[in-house]
């Protein structure tokens, strides 16, 4: 589970689709899907730990005056 979903993030970081991304050796496209689509995986659970390591890991290098903030935008507009 944890390498299909670190290769989502892999995927979506890198500007591609799951059809146009590099297959993984490990599991296959329908695996992927099949977990996009599991309601029993909470992902707003999943998406707040993230943001929670990695403001944990960016704080030490934002100055102290400024608001720690972490924007994820999802629009397809350029």
């Amino acid at each position: 589970m944890t390498a299909i979903i670190t290769w989502l993030f892999e995927v979506t970081f890198s500007r591609r689709s799951l059809y146009r991304a590099q297959p993984s050796q490990l599991f296959s496209s329908r695996t992927v899907r099949n977990v996009l689509n599991d309601g029993r995986i909470n992902w707003q659970k999943l998406l707040c730990l993230v943001t929670i390591k990695m403001t944990s890991i960016l704080t030490p290098f934002i100055d102290k005056r400024r608001r720690l903030a972490l924007i994820v935008d999802d629009t397809l507009i350029e």
